[in-house]
């Protein structure tokens, strides 16, 4: 064997690839968050699906995004939306296309970003919880 493992080893390559390209031109950013701490504004709930990547989608840089993966996106967090506390953005991404389509509450369904009026807001219609149902207008 000519090569060693650490060398063979494609993971181990993209870190030395950060450390080494990545990492010097932005190592000011990198400092500023451990000095002041991460203060994202946006919680972006995605699916688990390895090729949906939030910061290549959003143009984000590190600290900007505060994210969860999980198996279909799912989100609690409606009561608060109603309440005014959470505005939510419903955005699905067609992989094969590169489009990120967002809701449009309005008219019930999902817009290609390029033509949209809005980045995915509501409004959206009230409910009522009753023995766990919930019920629509």
């Amino acid at each position: 064997m000519t090569a060693s493992r650490a060398e063979g080893d494609e993971l181990l390559q993209r870190l030395r690839d950060f450390h080494s390209d990545y990492f010097p031109p932005h190592q000011q950013r990198f400092q500023d968050l451990v000095a002041q701490g991460q203060h994202p504004k946006t919680l972006f709930i995605g699916c688990s699906d390895s090729r949906l990547v939030p910061y290549l989608l959003t143009g984000a840089g590190p600290g900007e995004l505060f994210i969860v993966r999980n198996v279909g996106a799912l989100v609690p967090v409606r009561p608060c939306v109603e309440a005014g506390w959470l505005t939510l953005h419903g955005w699905y991404y067609v992989i094969e296309d590169g489009e990120v389509q967002v809701f449009d509450a309005r008219r019930g369904d999902f817009v290609p970003a390029s033509r949209a009026d809005h980045s995915g807001t509501g409004p959206y219609q009230p409910y009522v919880e009753y023995d766990g149902e919930i019920i629509g207008d």
